[in-house]
């Protein structure tokens, strides 16, 4: 065998070999600057959940103290109403009579 053969074929080979590891190492770096964005995004979405719930849980608040308030103001308006009822009126009262004597009239 030549020996310019076996060097251009070691060449060529090293150099397909080189081409090969340069186009995987290309596409892997493809990769993780996609995976690196969506982790981007998706950090980006989580952190505008947060403060959307913030702002919910702080609307919460507010809206029970709203009603604590108003609870507070319907409690004092019946115990005032309570107090203006006038009293009940007593029964008229039936004679009380021995129960033979309603049996035989």
């Amino acid at each position: 065998m030549n020996l310019e053969l076996l060097v251009a074929l070691l060449a060529g080979g090293s150099l397909t070999v080189s081409l090969a590891v340069l186009l995987l190492v290309w596409r892997v770096l493809r990769n993780v600057r996609r995976s690196k964005a969506a982790g981007d995004e998706r950090l980006e979405i989580l952190r505008e959940q947060q403060e959307r719930l913030k702002v919910m849980n702080q609307e919460r608040s507010m809206m029970k103290e709203e009603l604590e308030r108003l609870r507070s103001v319907l409690d004092e308006e019946q115990y005032e109403r309570q107090l203006e009822l006038p009293a009940p009126a007593e029964p008229e009262r039936l004679e009380r009579r021995p129960w033979w004597r309603r049996l035989f009239e």
